[in-house]
This record gives C-alpha cells, sequence and structure tokens, in this order.
C-alpha cells in the first residue's frame, strides 16, 4: 500500500514548487519611454530567447517541450511546440500571429522552484526557461517589451520632437559652404546596410543604418 501511495503522490511531489518573481522590468507596460533596444535588436533578443525556450515538462510524458517553427517578426510571433521525447501525440501545430506585441501586457519572468527548477513567462501557455537561461529570459522581456513600444506607435511621438530638431540640423549642414566628409565609422555602417540589402537581409540593413544614426545624428 505504501508503494502504490508513493508512486500516486510522485506527480504531484513532482511538479509541485513555488513561484517567485524573478525580473520585472520598472517600465511594466512596455511603453512609458523609449526602450534601450533597437527594433532590430529587440527582434534579435526575441528569436534567441525563443529558440533556448519551451513550454516546461509534459505531465503525460515527464519529457520537456520544446519549440520549433519559430516565428517572429516586429509585429509578434507564434511556435509550435514539440515533446522532445518525440510523443507526436503531444505536439502542437504553428499558430500564426498567435502572440502580437501590442496586446502583451505586464511581461514578467517568475522563477519556478518546482521539479524542473526554471523560468516561465505570465503568458498563458507558460514559456518556460531552464534554470541557467535567466539571461534568455531576461531577454525576451526587455525585446517583446520594447516591439511593443513600436508596435503601438509610441515611438512616433516620442521622435517628434526630435525629427524637428534634426531638420533644423540638416538645413544648417546643407546650407555648410564645404560639405564635411562622413565620419569614417558612419561610412563603415553605410557600406555594411547597402551589402545587407544587396543580400536581402533588411533588418541587419535597419541595424547599420541606426548605428551609423547613433554615430553621427
Amino acid at each position: 500500500m505504501a508503494g502504490i501511495a508513493v508512486l500516486f503522490l510522485l506527480p504531484l511531489l513532482l511538479f509541485s514548487g513555488c513561484s517567485t518573481v524573478a525580473y520585472q522590468p520598472s517600465s511594466q507596460a512596455g511603453i512609458a519611454a523609449p526602450p534601450a533596444l533597437a527594433a532590430p535588436a529587440a527582434l534579435r533578443k526575441v528569436r534567441e530567447a525563443l529558440g533556448d525556450a519551451g513550454t516546461g515538462v509534459s505531465r503525460n510524458t515527464g519529457c520537456r517541450y520544446a519549440f520549433k517553427d519559430i516565428h517572429a517578426d516586429f509585429t509578434g510571433f507564434s511556435y509550435a511546440q514539440v515533446d522532445i521525447c518525440e510523443n507526436k501525440r503531444y505536439e502542437s501545430a504553428p499558430r500564426p500571429g498567435a502572440y502580437r506585441y501590442r496586446d502583451i501586457q505586464n511581461l514578467t519572468i517568475t522563477h519556478w522552484s518546482g521539479t524542473p527548477r526554471g523560468y516561465h513567462t505570465n503568458i498563458t501557455p507558460w514559456i518556460y526557461w531552464t534554470d541557467h537561461k535567466l539571461d534568455s529570459a531576461e531577454g525576451f522581456v526587455d525585446g517583446v517589451n520594447a516591439l511593443r513600444y513600436y508596435a503601438t506607435g509610441a515611438d512616433l511621438s516620442d521622435d517628434a520632437s526630435k525629427f524637428a530638431r534634426f531638420q533644423e540640423e540638416a538645413r544648417a549642414w546643407r546650407a555648410l559652404p564645404v560639405i564635411p566628409p562622413l565620419p569614417e565609422q558612419v561610412r563603415q555602417f553605410r557600406l555594411l546596410a547597402e551589402d545587407a540589402i544587396r543580400n536581402r537581409n533588411f533588418e541587419g540593413a535597419v541595424d547599420y543604418y541606426e548605428k551609423g544614426l547613433q554615430a553621427a545624428p
């Protein structure tokens, strides 16, 4: 009888644990202030984090769920889950457009102290990272919050005054009797951006152009 009781309680013990918030950005909604990440860098963080993630452990097979068919762009992300024990019964089909950044609010990372230990989002179903992948989990939150900021158009209102100042500086620059050459660092970024366009790497091109603007606004 004792053995039967242990077998009955084992799944409960295996998946029991407690949750504590491990990462909660000060700008919860992700749109209160311009993010530190530019859109291409934020998108890379989301893609990398989803590549490291899964949805925890299946109560049915005891195997961890991983992601496949990951798709992430500047509007949202989707994935299909696969049981790493290759039990096809517990796989899910891809869900195009399953998550839109503009719809995600109050995103946090919680540490799960049960078995297996790790980190998960408050998005349902949980997006889960193993215990040594906190950096990926934090990168996911920062990336999603930044992309939400851009997806909601908050950057347009924030950039209005900057663009007006840029127009004034551009007029002054054009009025110079001798136009100075671009700084070498900016020229290099322009060449890299043009090469990225030729290779149809448009996200990379945007990233290089933004770096050039940061170097010489």
